[in-house]
């Protein structure tokens, strides 16, 4: 197996990369023989691929990352909300916060009418914390949404708490 990679550039940028060595095919005296390209094939190091720059030193950069977009900031806070209440999907979290929400409904009506036990008092006060965290994120959510230039770490906790 080749140990090395190799790249056309083109315009100073990585076009193709390939793991073995460029090949071609070619008649000699009427046979098919497959021969060794490396015309316009550059050796270059491990983790380089295409769009990345050539620096002209043998090193290489990858390319800017696209700017961050709403659709990407609200998958984050979608994921978090997923994450916070152990669902798998949007619909097993929308039926997990409407229980949550009938179960609180349920500890407040009881509350009135007499007062609550104390595992329903802890119970309460774990219902208050998650949706506490559930609006801290959409509120986030909302201020990030709102920025000039969403943070390329968005996905950071910074951002959220």
């Amino acid at each position: 197996m080749d140990k090395h990679v190799y790249a056309k550039i083109f315009d100073g940028v990585v076009d193709s990369v390939s793991l073995q060595v460029p090949r071609k095919r070619i008649v000699v005296d009427g046979e098919l023989q497959i021969v060794d390209d490396l015309d316009g094939w550059a050796v270059v190091p491990k983790g380089v691929f295409c769009g990345f720059t050539d620096n002209g030193d043998g090193t290489f950069s990858p390319p800017d990352p696209d700017p961050v977009n709403v659709e990407q900031v609200k998958d984050e806070a979608q994921r978090r909300i997923l994450a916070l209440t152990n669902s798998p999907d949007i619909m097993h979290c929308l039926i997990k916060q409407q229980n949550l929400t009938a179960r609180g409904v349920e500890l407040a009506r009881k509350e009135v009418r007499g007062g609550l036990t104390s595992g329903e008092q802890e119970e309460v006060r774990e219902l208050e914390t998650i949706f506490a965290t559930i609006r801290t994120i959409r509120i986030r959510c909302a201020e990030l949404e709102e920025t000039d230039e969403l943070p390329a770490d968005y996905t950071d906790n910074k951002h959220w708490a």
